[in-house]
């Protein structure tokens, strides 16, 4: 198989463990904005947990499914540009095509980048693992990570795009991203380290 067929195969395998892992981050989030609005002394950011809770709650079924629409986006783009022309590639530097950052701002905001190491240090070794191996499968030997189409910033970003596309306020927004993001970093080495196997599978 050529390096984009393993891909396209692991990402079905990718997209198919966030998808049953997605039903499990709803009460662990929950779970978390409880202790959160529990032990913060700010009124505010008490608040802001209750709403959140209440939506994760009551709009699930509206959030779920933005999180895999904007998942399979990302995807798409990330796989287009993973290791393209076997050189490094900015993505700032995609025109008018979709990129993965919407804007410099986004990414580089704290909560965001806190959230996606987050996820990153939970993702472990798999993670890891999973960085080695697409660096592999290209015939590469420097590991950058932005060039795994799977990498935390992935998740981190569905996550983020998905609860802005909600439109809560912004307290409510970034303490709803944070719980979710808990939730998932529970989860994500088992996602990576099904994503290796069936990586290893293919040879």
């Amino acid at each position: 198989m050529t390096p984009r067929e393993v891909l396209s195969v692991s990402r079905q395998a990718f997209e198919r463990a966030v998808e049953e892992q997605l039903p499990q981050l709803f009460p662990l989030a929950i779970e978390c904005l409880f202790a959160r609005a529990r032990t913060t002394e700010s009124k505010s950011e008490q608040m802001a947990a209750h709403q959140a809770r209440y939506y994760l709650q009551e709009r699930k079924e509206l959030l779920a499914p933005k999180i895999l629409f904007f998942l399979r986006q990302l995807l798409d783009r990330s796989l287009e540009t993973a290791y393209q022309h076997f050189q490094p590639r900015n993505v700032f530097q995609s025109g008018s095509q979709l990129s993965l950052v919407e804007d410099a701002q986004f990414e580089g905001t704290l909560n965001f980048m806190n959230i996606t190491q987050r996820l990153r240090d939970c993702g472990g070794q798999e993670l890891n693992e999973l960085n080695l191996r697409i660096t592999a499968l290209f015939g590469q030997t420097e590991i950058r990570e932005r060039e795994n189409p799977f990498r935390p910033y992935i998740l981190a970003n569905s996550i983020s795009q998905a609860v802005d596309a909600m439109n809560f306020d912004a307290l409510t927004s970034k303490a709803t991203k944070y719980a979710l993001s808990e939730g998932l970093a529970s989860k994500i080495s088992g996602i990576y380290q099904y994503t290796n196997k069936t990586m290893q599978s293919q040879g």
